[in-house]
């Protein structure tokens, strides 16, 4: 790790003449900060990641590498939380810092695409990151590079703004969740590196940082407005000479003049000498309100789940009448149904597992379901083997099984039994069940009392997997059916349009990233 040294008196009471001090700032802070050099005594400034010296805080980072620091100066206060988490980080880390200086969250853009993109009526906006539904098609125009939320502040700020864009409700909540997926296909380790791209490549990125790139960068402003990147100091020693010896460092570091390195001052002001050429504005982009650190905190979860993603089986029901057609069209219900699920398949990010069942009675020997595909990953396998076009391949070939019946609670026992038995943690687990009948087995099998009993004495509330039930057509009943996804803790869908699927799917992505008092919502 990079690192500077400086020396200055130390505070009263210090008999030794010195007080060594561990600075850990955000590599972009250190060139700035060499200006200190020769003006305090045993005053270490080493650039280190913030989100790690987050987890070195907080105690979460198995064999660190590194002491925990006397001071710390992150890129955003958005870390503060991170590292306070636990009870030793917020016995060490304070709730707010001093910010030294900020940057605002801009998009970078290559001169030369600059150049051509100038006559363009679009403009930057974070509502770009908000699409209608989930697509895997890549769009017109530039690519957009955002740096990973996971370990970055501006590529959390992209989430937050994102957030607050989004909209209220469930609507909004769905709305965010699609975006969420977008943003993830989108999320690189390194900005600058994906700028190289031979395609051309706009990059989410602190104006500081297209500053440095000396003309090669041409900041756009978001539309909608921004965050910024503040930089604050914060002590975080518990020795009472260190937090002296600390509290007279912030008033050397304040004196720095960070705007020679492209900040602007922590109240906003742009460096001196900033042409328009670089597109940033002097006064400054418009400012979107940071959240509070409980909404922070939803945020980071629903992202942390959005890189697990979920396991589905999805189980289609092929008893004959599926063959009738939906009500005002010449299309049969398996057909609106599976064109429904497939356009799920083909639009679902890869790292997301799927399963695959069909179901009527007696369809493999004495038992009323079949499996189509197992649960994997619909990214695994390469070229056209991957197992996503092997479930397409499945749905389109689907057909009522003539002469049989429905073979409905069974099913859902054994598929509610598959998903558990490979149970994964952190990951939405769940059996889809699309049905348009009721549960109708001539040859016995579970009535509805043995499966609410069954399923209430294998649900597990550590390791949950639920029940989500699509019922379609004029016929279906629906207590039954509300009964059994309640004793999973699940959900049912009724609809007379087999074409309705795609809500089921919306709804579905939000209950896989938050659920109840986990999501963030806008008043």
């Amino acid at each position: 790790m990079a690192g500077a040294v400086a020396c200055s008196s130390s505070p009263k009471g210090v008999k030794d003449g010195c007080v060594k001090l561990r600075v850990a700032v955000s590599p972009e802070l250190l060139a700035p900060l060499k200006a200190v050099s020769g003006s305090a005594c045993g005053v270490t400034f080493a650039a280190q990641p913030p989100g790690k010296v987050a987890d070195v805080l907080a105690g979460t980072l198995e064999n660190p590498g590194l002491p925990a620091p006397d001071v710390w100066i992150p890129d955003s206060s958005l870390w503060i939380a991170t590292a306070r988490r636990t009870d030793e980080g917020a016995q060490l880390v304070p709730a707010k810092g001093t910010s030294l200086a900020s940057s605002p969250i801009v998009w970078g853009v290559p001169a030369a695409l600059a150049v051509k993109m100038a006559s363009s009526p679009q403009k930057p906006a974070w509502r770009m990151l908000l699409p209608a539904k989930v697509s895997n098609t890549a769009a017109a125009g530039p690519a957009l590079a955002i740096p990973d939320p996971g370990t970055s502040a501006t590529g959390l700020s992209t989430l937050i703004a994102t957030q607050q864009l989004s909209g209220t409700g469930k609507a909004g909540l769905q709305r965010y969740a699609t975006a969420l997926l977008a943003v993830r296909s989108l999320a690189v380790k390194d900005v600058g590196t994906a700028l190289k791209s031979p395609k051309p490549t706009i990059g989410i990125m602190s104006e500081q940082a297209a500053l440095a790139s000396g003309g090669k960068i041409i900041v756009a402003n978001p539309v909608e407005g921004t965050l910024s990147l503040d930089y604050p100091y914060l002590v975080t020693t518990g020795d009472e000479a260190k937090r002296k010896a600390a509290e007279t460092l912030l008033g050397t570091v304040r004196k720095v003049d960070f705007g020679k390195a492209g900040f602007r001052t922590a109240a906003g002001r742009a460096p001196a000498g900033v042409s328009p050429l670089t597109g940033i504005d002097a006064k400054g982009p418009k400012r979107l309100a940071a959240p509070d650190p409980e909404k922070t905190a939803k945020i980071r979860k629903i992202w942390n789940r959005v890189q697990l993603g979920a396991r589905l089986l999805e189980v289609l029901d092929v008893s004959p009448s599926m063959a009738q057609n939906v009500p005002g069209t010449t299309t049969a219900r398996i057909a609106a149904l599976t064109r429904q699920i497939r356009e799920g398949f083909v639009l679902s990010p890869d790292f997301v597992s799927i399963g695959l069942w069909e179901f009527s009675t007696r369809l493999d020997g004495r038992r009323h379901y079949r499996e189509l595909a197992p649960i994997r990953k619909l990214g695994a396998g390469s070229g056209a083997s991957k197992h996503r076009d092997l479930l397409v391949r499945k749905i389109d070939a689907a057909r009522p099984v003539q002469g049989s019946y429905t073979g409905l609670y069974d099913t859902i026992l054994a598929a509610y039994r598959e998903v558990k038995r490979a149970y994964q943690p952190d990951v939405y687990n769940t059996a889809l069940i699309f049905t348009d009948g009721m549960n109708q087995n001539p040859y016995g099998g579970l009535s509805l009392a043995r499966l609410l009993k069954t399923l209430k004495a294998e649900y597990d509330r550590t390791a949950p997997v639920s029940v989500v039930i699509g019922a379609y057509g004029p016929d279906i009943d629906e207590e039954p059916l509300r009964r059994i996804a309640a004793a999973t803790n699940g959900q049912v869908y009724v609809s007379k349009d087999a074409r309705q699927t795609q809500r089921i799917f919306q709804d579905l992505l939000v209950r896989m990233l938050c659920d109840g008092t986990d999501c963030p919502s806008n008043p």
